[in-house]
């Protein structure tokens, strides 16, 4: 008896351990993944620097800090890039951060008229010269703002950004010219813009529409026509940018969810999601597999606990009867 009683109270040791032990690794991930924690560190190390960069930037707005600032921005767009919970938050303050530069926009421009020249002087490679523009409008169509329309809008009228001309290569590998991007970047931050030049938009369709979208900036530029950012009630024209007011945080936090549902319908952003939700899913689901099991072991040592129990006291008890008689 004494060594049933040894052997069952050890069966439920070992079992309440692996329980315990699994209901600690579901309630704490990190202690059972290191790797986690370490990129959760190294998350957070870089979202210090990008805050520092910004910070940087306000106080010293150079083509160089305002173009940091601004990878930053595009960079926390990517999910695959920074899975972290805090990246939107983060990438909110740096569009904050930059919308506190007087005429950002300016400083985005100029880095990539240093590219153009570079480009048509044959210092750079084309390429270098498309991934900025590319770069630039991608980042000026993150920020709400009237100035990033004002960028766009002038865009409209450069022509440059094809290294040969459309009709001697149709299938060249660079990104469409300038006033193409143009388009459909102003499609996305634009309440009702003038036209669709969605990225659903055929690209010969986008190209038809440039003089009607020409036309339109020409009017918003001479105060004659006003325009709206998507998700904001805000008014503004571009004749005196020194009379514009900044949307409320309220607005600028609806644009940002507005913007967020578009990126997500965008068919080229699809990649950018399922690798980390889907580790984060299997491993949650080793730990709860884990504390299940180690449950049930304990339900079991208390079911052959008991079965042997009652075993027992039938045996005394048929030994007792047997003295009796």
């Amino acid at each position: 008896m004494k060594f049933l009683n040894w052997r069952v109270l050890n069966e439920m040791k070992l079992g309440s351990c692996l329980c315990i032990l699994g209901q600690l690794m579901l309630a704490c991930p990190v202690l059972a993944n290191p790797e986690e924690s370490d990129r959760g560190d190294l998350m957070r190390s870089s979202f210090a620097y990008l805050k520092n960069g910004a910070e940087e930037a306000k106080v010293n707005p150079t083509i160089e800090n305002v173009g940091g600032l601004a990878r930053g921005i595009r960079k926390l767009g990517e999910k695959s890039i920074y899975p972290h919970e805090d990246r939107e938050k983060v990438r909110a303050s740096l569009i904050e951060s930059i919308m506190m530069i007087p005429n950002f926009e300016s400083f985005l421009i100029e880095g990539l008229e240093v590219k153009k020249l570079e480009w048509r002087s044959g210092i750079g490679y084309p390429h270098e010269y498309d991934v900025e523009r590319v770069n630039v409008v991608k980042t000026l169509e993150a920020i709400p703002a009237p100035g990033s329309v004002r960028a766009l809008g002038e865009l409209l009228f450069d022509d440059s950004g094809v290294p040969y001309p459309i009709e001697e290569n149709p299938d060249s590998w660079s990104p469409p010219e300038n006033p193409v991007l143009a388009m459909r970047a102003l499609t996305e931050i634009l309440e009702n813009p003038p036209l669709d030049a969605g990225e659903l938009t055929p690209l010969e369709e986008v190209r038809i529409q440039l003089e009607a979208w020409r036309s339109w900036f020409d009017q918003v530029r001479a105060g004659r026509r006003s325009f709206r950012l998507k998700g904001s009630l805000q008014s503004y024209t571009l004749a005196n940018p020194t009379d514009q007011k900044r949307p409320p945080a309220w607005e600028t936090q609806r644009v940002n969810s507005n913007r967020r549902s578009i990126s997500e319908r965008r068919s080229t952003e699809a990649v950018n999601s399922p690798d980390s939700e889907s580790n984060q899913r299997s491993v949650k689901i080793k730990y709860l597999i884990l504390m299940v099991v180690g449950f049930a072991f304990v339900c079991h040592v208390l079911i052959v606990r008991c079965y042997k129990i009652k075993k027992l006291k039938g045996e005394l008890v048929k030994r007792g009867a047997r003295r009796e008689g």
